[in-house]
């Protein structure tokens, strides 16, 4: 069994146009199990851990990073 990475970022501004694109540069590099490939979960948490999980979810199998990252696609606002 492989081992799980867990992954938080945290961005220095909140520009729509880059937080997608810098997500996705960010998880490119990382090799795949050839066991289970693909991005197997995702969760978008708000910044005080105190609130609930903003979006959650679970792809079996894995998708490729482009899929994952646009699941939060609808998340992206200016506020």
């Amino acid at each position: 069994m492989s081992d799980s990475l867990y992954l938080s970022l945290w961005f220095s501004g909140f520009e729509e146009s880059e937080m997608l694109p810098g997500v996705l540069r960010v998880m490119q590099p990382f090799p795949w199990s050839k066991q289970e490939p693909g991005i197997t979960d995702i969760a978008v948490h708000p910044v005080s851990w105190n609130e609930a999980t903003i979006l959650e979810r679970h792809f079996r199998p894995g998708v490729p990073p482009e899929q994952a990252v646009t699941v939060a696609f609808d998340l992206l606002h200016e506020d």
